[in-house]
């Protein structure tokens, strides 16, 4: 924990003293953090960014009742959309765009209405299920100080930032399936890291009795 305490101090101090030189589009990922710099544009795009999120979700959440049971499904037609859109709508992204096109930009928003309160749930228990199994692995492989298990570790750090940022920022379903093989991939490594340095711990411990 103390670790882990100290790096998080560690990269705050870095993003204060790097934001500043930064371009203007990493200012404003970096400006939800205290003491980060970012320009009065920059600050301004991302507050405004936020703040249109949120008209998003508020439009569509009005919709997700009518999707409960049966959702409207990820998939819509092109012709149909642009007949439903004005030129204003395109141009400003407007929420009723957004809703048009599934562009929710919320995970939980795009699971419940496209698939419904069923796909919420186990879509919403899958990432969850991702992310525990990630944590879980990457606790047993991070005692092995070997350029496989760390290679396994920035892939496991990737697909958790990929679940997060799939619930919270995107919410798109490409992302989603993205995930899944992704989690795949990382667990076939963390289970094959693992079953190779026991094999060779129980080897040595062989060894290590037939000297005795």
């Amino acid at each position: 924990v103390l670790i882990s305490l100290i790096a998080g101090l560690f990269l705050w101090f870095i993003a204060i003293l790097t934001s500043p030189y930064l371009p203007s589009g990493l200012q404003r990922s970096l400006s939800f953090i205290p003491g980060a710099y970012a320009d009065v544009r920059t600050g301004k795009d991302a507050i405004e960014s936020i703040e249109w999120r949120v008209e998003i979700w508020q439009y569509c959440w009005e919709k997700a009742p009518e999707y409960f049971w049966v959702g409207r499904g990820s998939a819509f037609n092109v012709y149909d959309a642009v007949g439903n859109l004005g030129r204003s709508d395109i141009i400003e992204f407007t929420p009723w765009f957004a809703y048009i096109t599934r562009s929710y930009h919320s995970g939980p928003l795009t699971l419940l209405i496209d698939y419904g309160l069923v796909g919420f749930v186990m879509g919403s228990w899958r990432l969850f299920s991702i992310i525990k199994m990630t944590v879980n692995g990457t606790k047993k492989i991070s005692k092995y100080n070997t350029t496989e298990s760390r290679f396994c570790l920035a892939l496991a750090s990737l697909l958790i930032w990929e679940v997060i940022s799939f619930y919270l920022v995107y919410g798109q379903m490409p992302k989603f399936s993205r995930i899944i093989v992704a989690a795949a991939v990382v667990s076939v490594l963390i289970n094959s890291i693992v079953k190779i340095y026991e094999s060779k711990k129980n080897e040595n411990q062989r060894s290590q009795a037939l000297e005795i």
